[in-house]
């Protein structure tokens, strides 16, 4: 019992220090941890979310030429599994960035890419698996609903190339505003 009053109060009087100390200027090395911890993550998801975007579309464009007007079955069965796995990717990118403490509010890095993740996330959840399943039963028979999701779904992709320009000009202009150089970010892997 005594053990757990002194890790609470223990927890209490960091939750106060945080706090206190975030109202201060942050630190150099807290700047490019975050940076970094931000950097990271979009560094680790995006390629992968490229991927199953740009194999959709190949699928679709295949199927479009194919005499059945289905895809592959090896190539749904892995877009399936892609989905999956891209989805796991996303969950555990959004709650490393969601971890990590704001630490300029002006600029709020953070907050635009936890959206941002989150708008992927939400636009494959939504269409994805309608897509699969269009591309197993043959794109001969989409219906208007289907003509829209699909355009929508190619639509959104284009709206979150522009998302990731914003992303690119928010850190450019967080690594100015903290000195951030290129040599320190090699030492993350950056």
């Amino acid at each position: 019992m005594k053990n757990g009053k002194i890790r609470f109060w223990s927890l209490m009087i960091c939750s106060f220090s945080s706090i206190a100390t975030s109202a201060q200027t942050i630190s150099h090395r807290d700047a490019l941890v975050y940076y970094s911890g931000i950097a990271l993550q979009v560094k680790d998801i995006l390629p992968k979310v490229r991927d199953i975007w740009s194999r959709v579309q190949v699928n679709l464009m295949t199927a479009g030429e194919s005499r059945s007007r289905k895809a592959n079955p090896p190539d749904i069965d892995q877009l399936k599994n892609s989905y999956t796995q891209n989805l796991r990717d996303l969950e555990r990118a959004m709650r490393a960035v969601n971890a990590l403490e704001e630490t300029d509010s002006e600029i709020n890095l953070k907050q635009f890419v936890a959206a941002y993740l989150s708008d992927i996330r939400q636009a494959e959840e939504t269409a994805l698996p309608k897509i699969i399943t269009l591309l197993g039963t043959g794109i001969d028979k989409i219906n208007d609903q289907q003509t829209t999701m699909l355009k929508g779904f190619l639509y959104k992709g284009q709206e979150l190339q522009k998302g990731l320009r914003m992303i690119e000009d928010l850190t450019a202009a967080y690594g100015r505003k903290y000195n951030i150089t290129s040599e320190e970010l090699r030492t993350f892997g950056l």
